[in-house]
């Protein structure tokens, strides 16, 4: 979902009645039609800036400074009703405060508008009048218009797919202060989307996102030093860039950071570092961290040996993507450490770890269906997936194949760890 906003500067320009006058003083401004007053007031108590936060008292006078013909407050004013805040819900009413801004070349009205129109949200969706709001939002100076129409150009959202518009938005409004403008520019000269591929204008572009703190612009520095993308590989310079990223919040910085530490790649070698990164990783959604904890907790390394640590932790890798997790998880149940035993439970995630490709897994599953465990007995649904195992470079798969499509009756191995 695209985000709606009330304005691209939320408090520049807005005192406190502590710092820029007495409360009495705006209000005073603010009866003598000043609507700029009415609007300040209203902020004020929508932020709880130098007063005390009152939803409803904010809607007092974003409605009186629009009323007095104060398109930025017939903006806000809009956010209200469309967010219930002070007021009960209302998209009907939402729209049309934004359009009587947007008819008013109001930019952030327009920029609303457009988002409803662009997700269907109380309208009937309509890319084209998505479109148009946003561009007449851009022209206004607008950078959260110029970044949406360029995100349709770009993707082909609802219409024609235009890179090199793409570009040129991007880079209106990088200018204009948005910094997501700027990390898509990375992109565009990274790839060579709508202008000709360029590393060292990627790098640029990304260096000025991560400047203005765009994690992944950041990350994508990182990734460009320690594997020499367009510039010469620099190990420690990824460094900082993965601790930028991962301090601001991004995942696979702080894993790609931890395994910097604990490789001493570019960096002193620190296990105890690297862990603390692998748990940081994890807890912000990082399967690759969560599995590498894992696998710590099942080897007893750096921690102390922990089945049912190890099984939450491959639980939460395979649910984030990462097959080893599910296999992993898989072989617990198989053998009963840290949880009860169950064949089928095993079955089920050295499937889905066959399925996506992890030869272990199915030469695994192959041994469940070849004695019937937590499956139905099948020979031949055994021979398919050990020579499947075969296929993916795994040795004790292509033995297994071979002694079962000769008969001999057992094949050899245990389901491996």
């Amino acid at each position: 979902m695209k985000k709606l906003f009330l304005t691209a500067t939320l408090l520049l320009g807005i005192g406190s009645p502590s710092s820029a006058g007495s409360l009495e003083a705006y209000q005073k401004a603010c009866n003598d039609h000043n609507t700029s007053k009415c609007f300040d007031i209203g902020l004020m108590y929508e932020l709880g800036k130098g007063i005390g936060q009152d939803f409803p008292k904010a809607v007092g006078f974003y409605r009186k400074a629009c009323d007095g013909g104060d398109m930025y407050a017939c903006s806000a004013l809009g956010i209200m009703y469309f967010n219930g805040k002070g007021v009960a819900k209302d998209i009907a009413r939402a729209r049309a405060l934004w359009t009587k801004a947007c008819e008013k070349k109001d930019g952030k009205g327009c920029y609303n508008l457009g988002v409803l129109y662009d997700e269907g949200n109380g309208v009937t969706r309509d890319a084209f009048r998505a479109r148009d709001l946003y561009r007449t939002a851009c022209d206004s100076g607008d950078k959260d218009g110029c970044y949406n129409l360029g995100h349709m150009y770009d993707k082909g959202s609802g219409i024609e797919q235009v890179p090199e518009k793409a570009v040129a938005l991007y880079t209106r409004a990088c200018d204009l202060g948005e910094i997501k403008g700027c990390y898509n520019l990375g992109v565009m000269y990274d790839e060579g989307s709508g202008v000709a591929h360029n590393s060292a204008k990627a790098i640029k572009w990304y260096a000025i996102a991560c400047k203005r703190g765009h994690k992944d612009g950041c990350y994508n520095l990182g990734i460009t030093y320690e594997y020499g993308k367009g510039a010469k590989q620099d190990t420690a310079r990824a460094a900082p860039y993965y601790k930028q990223s991962c301090d601001l919040g991004l995942a696979k910085g702080c894993f790609n950071l931890g395994t910097l530490y604990d490789n001493g790649t570019g960096i002193k070698k620190n296990p105890a570092n690297a862990k603390k990164l692998y748990v940081k990783a994890c807890h912000l959604g990082s399967a690759d961290g969560c599995y590498v904890l894992g696998s710590m907790y099942y080897q007893g390394e750096r921690v102390e040996k922990s089945f049912e640590k190890a099984k939450m932790l491959f639980r939460k890798a395979c649910d984030g993507g990462r097959t080893e997790g599910c296999y992993n998880l898989g072989y617990l149940y198989s053998s009963g450490k840290g949880v009860k035993p169950n064949a089928a439970k095993a079955a089920h995630l050295y499937e889905k770890s066959c399925n996506e490709g992890y030869a272990v897994g199915c030469h695994n599953l192959g041994l469940l269906y070849y004695r019937g465990k937590g499956v139905h007995k099948s020979v031949t649904q055994a021979i398919a997936l050990f020579q499947q195992a075969c296929k993916g470079g795994y040795k004790d798969g292509c033995k297994n194949y071979a002694i079962l499509k000769k008969g001999r009756s057992h094949p050899q191995g245990k389901s491996s760890d």
